[in-house]
């Protein structure tokens, strides 16, 4: 009889220390978790502009979070140049190390024509200077 009542003080034991570890993990299951289509931060811009007959031909690159990270560009002329850089969601299981990701775009506009970055749609910091110097004066 004694032996009985121990297996049964002991399978309670076991199901009272299994209700405490569910317990605690599923607190980790509600944490806050980012929206699926958020697209991943990045945090520094290197541009490089160079003007030649016209075009500002800017290059650079892009710290990003992680080597799955991509980066779309789209130049617009509307008012004032500017070169949107977006780095789209990655639903893809990668590797969390920062990265820089290389861009490109071309600008079809005068010499001392300044143009805005933005990165996400926020305006970006930028390591170097936008505004390209005028072409040398010709020599007569």
């Amino acid at each position: 009889m004694r032996s009985w009542i121990i297996a049964g003080a002991l399978i309670i034991a076991l199901i009272g220390a299994y209700g405490v570890y569910a317990l605690k993990a599923g607190e980790g299951a509600n944490a806050p978790k980012p929206p699926a289509n958020s697209a991943p931060a990045a945090s520094v811009v290197s541009v490089k502009d160079v003007y030649s007959k016209g075009i500002h031909t800017i290059t650079g690159v892009v710290l990003a979070p992680d080597a799955c990270t991509s980066i779309e560009t789209t130049v617009a002329t509307s008012s004032a140049p500017s070169l949107y850089l977006v780095t789209p969601a990655d639903d893809d299981i990668c590797l969390e190390l920062p990265t820089e990701v290389p861009f490109s775009a071309e600008i079809d506009a005068d010499a001392t024509t300044s143009t805005m970055v933005y990165l996400n749609e926020v305006l970006a910091t930028t390591t170097s200077p936008m505004t390209a110097a005028p072409p040398p004066a010709k020599k007569k």
